[in-house]
């Protein structure tokens, strides 16, 4: 059984689309599922196809050691743009996050998070998370991505490219500037 690199060597050098399938098919519903876990499913197929497209840029323009991740990340980043476009838009907050589900938070913001069991406080947050997004939109992604999409720092490090350590310290600060901006309101 090929790699995944040797078989993208081989699309990508000979023209070969059979090996390219065959990556194709090892991932494709991983990678869906994946994408569906994060996003509304009227816009996982767009994604999908979005991020095979960059994927499929990316192998013509440089070397990709770690294909696999590499194929998620740009799914990640996708999500992202999607997200942050929509928020530019001035579509809804609330639409895009559910901040009212049942998910459990960290200990560092589930006191603070209680705050905003009622609905003018649920507001409060919605805009502070939305400047946030606005001011530090790093910081904002990975408290997200944390809290209300389940990865673990060390994940984040991975899909974002960043150090473990660097995840933590923004996540920290987006907490940091949650509370402050609600003590501020």
């Amino acid at each position: 059984m090929k790699s995944d690199k040797e078989l993208l060597d081989m699309y990508v050098k000979r023209g070969d689309s059979l090996a390219f399938e065959k990556f194709f098919d090892r991932y494709k519903d991983k990678l869906y599922g994946f994408i569906c876990g994060k996003t509304y499913p009227d816009f996982a197929d767009d994604i999908f196809q979005e991020t095979f497209r960059k994927f499929i840029n990316a192998l013509f323009e440089r070397e990709i050691d770690k294909p696999k991740s590499y194929l998620f990340a740009i799914a990640m980043n996708v999500i992202s743009s999607r997200v942050r476009d929509k928020f530019k838009d001035s579509i809804s907050y609330a639409e895009e996050i559910d901040y009212e589900g049942g998910r459990e938070l960290p200990e560092d913001i589930s006191d603070f998070e209680t705050e905003f069991d009622k609905k003018p406080n649920l507001e409060k947050l919605k805009t502070a998370m939305k400047k946030l997004s606005e001011k530090k939109n790093e910081f904002h992604t990975i408290l997200h991505l944390h809290v209300y999409s389940g990865f673990s720092f060390s994940e984040i490090a991975e899909i974002k490219k960043l150090s473990r350590n660097t995840v933590t310290g923004r996540y920290l600060y987006a907490v940091k500037y949650l509370k402050q901006y609600y003590e501020e309101a």
